[in-house]
């Protein structure tokens, strides 16, 4: 069997597909964390802004459902792109 190539930082070494596995399955508690972390940022864009429209100044908590999904996937998104940039796999 063909050794399976590993991925190595700080001083540890895992199977890429591992990694690839592990990035892949962020946990749904997760994502609520992600998805506040998107919105922070967004609002913290939006204050930069000469007239920022009321709706991008609403918190994570007084979000509708829907724009709470939407920033929950993005928040994936990017945690699984930069994962996979930082880790090269």
């Amino acid at each position: 069997m063909p050794k399976q190539p590993t991925v190595e930082r700080d001083g540890f070494a895992l199977p890429s597909t591992t990694v690839v596995a592990r990035i892949r399955k962020i946990p749904p508690e997760d994502y609520d964390m992600l998805g506040r972390l998107v919105r922070e940022e967004w609002i913290r864009w939006a204050l930069e802004q000469p007239a920022p429209k009321p709706s991008w100044l609403v918190p994570w908590e007084r979000l509708p459902e829907a724009d709470k999904e939407v920033d929950r996937r993005i928040g994936r998104r990017l945690a699984h792109v930069g994962a996979m940039r930082y880790l090269e796999v």
